[in-house]
């Protein structure tokens, strides 16, 4: 997280981040569970956050390497890009998270009650 914007990152009180997951982080469909990534974009080198601080902080300390979802980059950040991908995931990809609590009611749930 060296490449975060210490300042964006203090938004939406970061710092205070339970052990937990939360059910509107996840998409519920019938036999499979999906991860919505923490969405960022790359400008002057720096990482700012579209969504995703409380999530990002929390893997962050239980993971070395982050599941994470760029969505801009401008030409300067290619080289930073370059040094804090390990490898590009594909939407679908099956992702090993920690095995923490889900909390709250899910924001989409397609399952059959």
């Amino acid at each position: 997280m060296a490449c975060v914007d210490p300042d964006d990152l203090a938004c939406r009180e970061s710092q205070l981040v339970e052990e937990y997951y939360r059910a509107d982080w996840f998409y519920f469909e019938p036999g499979a569970t999906l991860f919505n990534a923490p969405a960022f974009y790359l400008k002057d080198n720096r990482a700012f956050f579209i969504n995703g601080r409380h999530r990002t902080v929390l893997l962050a300390r239980h993971l070395s390497l982050l599941p994470m979802a760029l969505t801009q980059i401008d030409a300067a950040s290619e080289a930073t890009l370059a040094s804090i991908v390990a490898q590009p995931l594909i939407d679908g990809d099956a992702i090993a998270l920690p095995n923490l609590p889900i909390v709250g009611k899910p924001a989409s749930c397609h399952c059959q009650a």
